[in-house]
Parts: C-alpha cells; structure tokens; sequence
C-alpha cells in the first residue's frame, strides 16, 4: 500500500531545500508556502476577494507578488545582496523562477556551503516576511534593512554554529 501511495504523490524539485535545512521552523514553514505560491502577499488577497488593493506597502510601485517582494521590491532586493555578499556569494538576484533554479542547483549536498545557503535562503525569505509584516502593520515605520540584515545574519550564524564541523569557517565569515 505505501508502494502505490508514493506512486500518486508528486515529486517537487525544491524538497532537499526544506528536508534537512537547519533554519529555525519558523523560516522553513515560511520557505515552504513560498514554495508552494501560497504567501498571503497582497496580490494573493486581491485574488481571493480580501482585498481591494495590491500595491507594495515598501517601495508603493509595484504589484506585491511572491516575485516582486522577494527579489524586484528595491528595499528587499537590498536585503539580498547584502546577505549573499555576507556569504561571499556574487549574485544579483533575478526574477524568483529564475532564482529558484539557481538555488537548487547551489544547495544539493552536504557542504558548508550548500548548508548555509540553505539556512540563508530560508531565512531572508522569513526576515523580508516579517520586515514586510513589521511595516505594512505599523510595527515599524523604518524603511532602513540594515537592522532585518543584521537579524537575518544572526540567525543564520546561531542555526549554523549548531554542527561542530561548520564553525571554524562561520568565525572566519564573521571577522
């Protein structure tokens, strides 16, 4: 029986990006309904009727979209690129499809790397949710990432000093 049921199921591609990712769950679930294409974003709200309007609480441009939020908004796209130069990553990010491929080609395996990359990835999407969240809500009224960078890159540090072999070279990234 469970032979016929893994049958039915359909495989993702981006699985080894939550299975084994050592981000806080809060991040992994977060990363997850990105996957998914199902974050509450204003464009998804409109598409179901909740509400009248879709524009970007952060940049007031654009169309808030899991693409346009995670890698277009120019306050986010910030966040990015401050947190890839952190991991010696050069890269700027692209259209989230696009973005997607690239990091599931950079986060098979088990290297120091790959892991942080993935802990990174889930992370930024969780920091730019809960900055994006923080500012459409009043929580805070700063524009200014540099403090959702800092957080993200704690975050990412704490989760990766958890496995002895990685420290060594998460000291080295933090001088």
């Amino acid at each position: 029986m469970y032979e016929q049921l893994m049958l039915e199921e359909e495989q993702v591609n981006w699985c080894h990006l939550i299975q084994h990712n050592g981000a806080r769950p809060r991040a992994i679930v977060c990363l997850w309904l990105v996957c998914h294409n199902r974050l509450a974003t204003k464009a998804r709200l409109k598409r179901l009727g909740l509400l009248h309007e879709d524009c970007c609480n952060l940049c007031e441009d654009h169309k808030e979209d899991i693409d346009h939020l995670l890698t277009k908004c120019k306050v986010t796209r910030n966040i990015w690129q401050d947190v890839l130069s952190w991991l010696e990553v050069k890269r700027n990010p692209q259209h989230w499809q696009e973005e997607m491929k690239w990091i599931l080609q950079n986060t098979k395996g088990k290297s120091f790397r790959a892991s942080m990359l993935k802990i990174a990835v889930a992370e930024t999407v969780h920091g730019i949710w809960r900055f994006r969240n923080e500012y459409t809500f009043g929580l805070n009224t700063n524009k200014d990432s540099s403090t959702v960078v800092h957080r993200i890159i704690e975050s990412i540090v704490f989760r990766g000093w958890l496995k002895d072999k990685f420290r060594k070279k998460l000291a080295l990234l933090m001088m």
